[in-house]
């Protein structure tokens, strides 16, 4: 593993919504255009790591503590895609995902756990969510969640 991909690793521990239209959009660079991303974590490490890597791929991006505090930010702001951890107090990732789907079904949704998967079996088969990141991840596991829904950029596909 190169050096400056482990410290892109993540770590395993530690305003109208209705029916938008994604304001994804991609140049000549294949870098995205305006495309708002949110970042709920309750670990500030793990936010903040999650934030710098989606940054460097051009996204704007916005962070969260919880899933309250998502709520907020998602009753103020419109984002085409909310990254957010499974297990936070005062509501959990999927509780927020499955709001989130009501208010805006086009927002994509991915969460991350440390959970092993058959600990969330249940939920994954609900379809709430669009995607589960597994901790620890890296960049490469990001980029690939990011071209499951065509939000691919140059560093996505050229590493």
């Amino acid at each position: 593993m190169k050096q400056d991909q482990a410290a892109n690793d993540i770590p395993a521990g530690s305003a109208g919504l209705n029916d938008r239209r994604s304001r994804v959009d991609r140049h000549a660079e294949n870098r995205p255009v305006d495309c708002r991303v949110l970042v709920v974590d309750d670990d500030a490490i793990i936010c903040g790591s999650v934030a710098k890597i989606l940054e460097s791929f051009g996204y704007t991006v916005s962070k969260a503590e919880d899933g309250i505090a998502a709520m907020s930010h998602l009753a103020t702001s419109q984002y085409d895609l909310v990254i957010t951890d499974f297990e936070m107090p005062l509501m959990n990732g999927y509780r927020l995902s499955a709001w989130l789907k009501q208010e805006s079904p086009r927002t994509i949704v991915v969460i991350m756990t440390a959970a092993c998967q058959a600990e969330v079996d249940q939920y994954m088969a609900t379809g709430l969510v669009d995607k589960w990141l597994f901790k620890p991840f890296g960049a490469e596991a990001l980029c690939e969640t990011l071209n499951t829904f065509g939000l691919s950029i140059e560093y996505c596909q050229s590493n």
